[in-house]
Parts: C-alpha cells; sequence; structure tokens
C-alpha cells in the first residue's frame, strides 16, 4: 500500500495515541490488567448523551439488598412533580453538577442531612451553574421547587441520580463483574477522576452527596452505622475519553501494543481509509506487514440471544471480509466483546461461508473478551510482524550492498556471481 492510498479517518487517534500507553503497560501486568477491561466497553455505555462529550465511568459498593425499593422512597419523600422534572433531566443535570463541582470551589464539599448544610452547598453550586449561560436553562424548572425548600430538590437529585447511574451499573456488569476493582486500577492508571459520590443507606434513609476527587473510604452510614450503598462516577480523562466515546480506544491500544513492542520501523496505522481502486475500505487496524485488518467490534449488549443474531453479525463479518480481500489483505481478525461460546460458532460459520467465495485467506480469526487471550493474540502477532519486518529488512540491506558493490567494478569488468 503506498502513502496516497491510505486515508487517516481521524487525525485525533495519532495525536493521543499515548494515552493508552497505560493500558499498554498494565495488560503486561497480572495485578493491573484488569483496567484493560475498559477497552471492551461500548462507548455509547459511557458516555451521558450523544450530544454530550464527557466519558464516564461508575462503580457500586454496598448491600443492595433493598436499594431500587429505597430509591423509590426517597423519590416518593420529594415532590411527584419535582421527581419527574429532576428524572426527565438526567443524566445531563448530573453531567452539569459534576462539571460545576470539578470547576468550583465546593469540591470536597457535602450535601448532607440536615437542611442548613443542604443549603450551603447547593446554594453554592446554583450559583456556579448560574455563571454558564448553556446551563441556566437545564436548572430553570427547578427555580420554583426551591422555594418551598432545598430538602425536597436534593432528595430527588440524590434518588434520580442514583437510579441513573444504578441502572447503568447493572448494564455494565453484564460486561464486567467487578467495576469496583476495574474502577479503582483505572483511577491508579489516572485514566478517570473520581468526580460524585452518592451514598444511600436502605437501613435508615440518610443520604450523602459528594463532590470529590477521592473515593468515600468508609462504607458504614454515618448515622446508623449500618452498611450503606455508595456508588462512585468517575470522569474519563482528557484525551482518552475522546477515544472511548468514539469507539477508537481498543484500536488504537493495539497499534500502540504493536509497535511499543517492535524495534524496527513498521507500518500499523489504527482507523485507516485504503483506497488502492477507488473501493475507500475501512479499515480498524490496518498492519502492512502481514497484510492483516483487525476488525474491533464491541456490543453495548454483548449477549445474541438468538440464531438469528449470530447469522446477522457472520454476514456482517463476511462482508467486511470480502472487503479487506478486495484491497489485498489476507488476514482478518476480529476482537470483540462477546463471550467464547459465542466467538467459536461464528468462527466456524464464517470459514465455512468464506470457503465458498475465496480462497486466498490466509487466516480467518474471531476473538472473545479474554484479557489472557488478547495478550497471547497481541504476541504471537508481534512474532509474525517481527519476523516479516526483519525478513524485509535483510532483503533490503542485501539489494544495497549489491548496487554498491556494482558501483566499485572497473569499466569493463562485469559482475561475477
Amino acid at each position: 500500500m503506498t502513502k496516497t492510498e491510505l486515508k487517516i479517518i481521524d487525525q485525533s487517534v495519532y495525536q493521543n495515541d499515548y494515552t493508552t500507553s497505560p493500558l499498554v503497560n498494565a495488560l503486561e501486568i497480572p495485578a493491573l490488567c484488569n483496567a484493560c477491561d475498559i477497552l471492551f466497553i461500548n462507548g455509547n455505555l459511557l458516555r451521558f448523551s450523544k450530544m454530550l462529550e464527557q466519558g464516564f465511568f461508575v462503580s457500586l459498593s454496598g448491600p443492595e439488598s433493598q436499594l431500587t425499593e429505597t430509591i423509590e422512597y426517597l423519590a416518593k419523600r420529594a415532590s411527584s412533580d419535582l421527581t419527574e422534572l429532576v428524572r426527565s433531566a438526567m443524566p445531563n443535570l448530573l453531567e452539569a453538577l459534576a462539571n460545576t463541582a470539578i470547576k468550583s470551589d465546593i469540591v470536597k464539599q457535602t450535601i448532607v442531612n440536615p437542611e442548613q448544610e443542604q443549603k450551603i452547598v447547593l446554594k453554592k453550586v446554583i450559583e456556579d451553574i448560574q455563571q454558564q449561560k448553556e446551563l441556566t436553562d437545564l436548572l430553570q424548572p427547578f427555580v420554583p421547587f426551591l422555594a418551598y425548600g432545598i430538602r425536597p430538590f436534593c432528595e430527588a437529585v440524590i434518588a434520580e441520580s442514583f437510579r441513573f447511574l444504578y441502572g447503568k451499573v447493572q448494564i455494565l456488569r453484564k460486561i464486567v463483574p467487578n467495576l469496583s476493582k476495574t474502577a479503582q486500577l483505572l483511577r491508579n492508571l489516572e485514566i478517570s477522576i473520581p468526580t460524585i459520590n452518592i451514598s444511600l443507606c436502605e437501613n435508615c434513609y440518610n443520604y450523602e452527596f459528594t463532590f470529590s476527587q477521592s473515593v468515600r473510604s468508609t462504607t458504614s452510614c454515618q448515622k446508623c452505622g449500618q452498611p450503606s450503598n455508595s456508588i462512585t462516577l468517575d470522569f474519563l480523562s482528557f484525551p482518552f475519553s475522546y477515544l472511548k466515546i468514539r469507539n477508537l480506544d481498543l484500536s488504537t491500544f493495539i497499534s500502540r501494543y504493536i509497535k511499543s513492542k517492535i524495534v524496527l520501523p513498521i507500518h500499523v496505522y489504527p482507523e485507516v481509509m485504503i483506497d488502492p481502486n477507488g473501493d475507500n475500505v475501512q479499515v480498524d487496524v490496518y498492519i502492512a506487514e502481514t497484510m492483516t485488518g483487525i476488525e474491533c467490534h464491541c456490543f453495548e449488549n454483548p449477549v445474541l440471544t438468538s440464531d438469528a443474531k449470530i447469522d446477522s453479525l457472520v454476514a456482517e463479518m463476511k462482508k467486511k471480509v470480502l472487503n479487506y480481500n478486495k484491497i489485498g489483505l489476507t488476514r482478518f481478525i476480529c476482537l470483540t466483546n462477546l463471550s467464547n461460546k459465542y466467538t467459536e460458532n461464528i468462527e466456524k460459520q464464517l470459514k465455512e461461508s468464506l470457503s465458498k467465495e475465496i480462497s486466498n485467506i490466509m487466516l480467518t480469526k474471531v476473538l472473545g473478551w479474554d484479557l489472557t487471550n488478547l495478550h497471547s493474540f497481541l504476541n504471537d502477532e508481534i512474532k509474525l510482524i517481527t519476523k516479516t519486518a526483519e525478513s524485509s529488512f535483510a532483503n533490503e540491506f542485501m539489494k544495497k550492498i549489491s548496487v554498491t558493490h556494482d558501483k566499485n567494478l572497473l569499466p569493463g569488468e562485469t559482475k561475477v556471481d
């Protein structure tokens, strides 16, 4: 492939690929490797809405035995109209509060009982929001309710924030079983920053809403001493957040990992459009040395509930392979966040279907979410790329020696093999 046939889809991927370096290093260390779980979460699950650019992570600790009922109780204790307003404003209101807290001097202060302390902190939040014109409209519907006291507003915000974040936790647990461990590792690697912590006691209904860049150290209710549910909202640090919410992080990570392990100059490109014959084929990771195309596909719901969904996915992958083959690629690898029980069947069906149409595909592989397998796969690819690059380098070196030798021949002399 010539340089003119490669088109970079998003220049930011190349400018910001260094942000995946902590994860590249973490994959090598058993105690840290679970931080790489974030690579297999669809970015749409880690953003507040398609209109908002901030990526986040969320984790929960606590008994959860009656958490849903406790949220409902707190929501009903506030005005039903107010609760509906707050719910309809989620998640925008939550992001607005978090952004305001980060930018202001209220970080590490807390909305807690009694009511007087709530007024002090929330008043500062409101004042900061009102200074930002784009957020004033968001807050405006709640102003009439504030006239009846800050407590109902506070409880509605806490109940609906917890409801929204708890819903996210339940979805993410289907992909990453130990969210709390992954969350802490991401903080350790400075990929995420704690922003909001909300605790809610199922026993006495006491609550806290803390703006802080540290995680709540105690798991007990400060009022009754019983175990309390605590949910932490982390913001993903920029520019990693940019890559994550656009699902560009896995391809960038793979490219960075491979290039960091090979000393020789190699040609590995994330997120490129290849256009040798006007075909315009997008490749998530293109490896020139081995003519490999890697497809990165993380599903929002990695559970395939029917044969029809599997058949649809096989057809989609087949179309990708045929497009890759059209531009000269002979090795196709698809990385997914599916479990191995799905990928083995998908790979088998894909190979059978492709064998009826093309014969020059050297490798077709579909990998599921497994960090050990990811590590092994990447190291195997590195060995193959290194071997190919060394062979190419040796051939080029011998050609240069041959040309230099020819130049040293005297007039009339001929080269003797």
